[in-house]
C-alpha cells in the first residue's frame, strides 16, 4: 500500500499472519466458542501490541456477515485494522 511508511510496511503482513493463524485454529474439530474467543482476542492484542488500532477482527457467517460464536465450513475470518494513518481490511475463509 502506497499509503504505508517504510516501518507500517513491515508490520502489516502480521495482519494476514492473525488471520491464517485463526483459520488454521478453527478448521478442527471440537472448536467451540472458548476457543473461538481466546483465539480472536490473541490476535488482536498482538495487533495491538504493534500500535495497529483494530476496528474488529471477528468470525462471520460468510453469506450474512452475522458473527458467529464456533466456525462452519465455510464461514470467515474478517478484520480492519489502522496502521498509521492507513485502514486496511482483510478476510480469510475457513477451509
Amino acid at each position: 500500500n502506497a499509503f504505508l511508511t517504510p516501518q507500517e510496511r513491515e508490520i502489516a503482513p502480521t495482519i494476514y499472519q492473525e488471520l491464517t493463524r485463526c483459520a488454521e485454529a478453527f478448521a478442527g474439530e471440537n472448536v467451540d466458542h472458548t476457543i473461538v474467543s481466546k483465539e480472536l482476542q490473541v490476535s488482536r492484542s498482538r495487533l495491538k501490541n504493534l500500535e495497529m488500532v483494530v476496528d474488529y477482527f471477528q468470525l462471520v457467517d460468510t453469506s450474512d456477515l452475522h458473527i458467529r460464536e464456533a466456525p462452519g465450513s465455510g464461514d470467515s475470518i474478517i478484520t480492519a485494522v489502522k496502521v498509521g494513518s492507513t485502514r486496511l481490511i482483510d478476510n480469510i475463509q475457513i477451509q
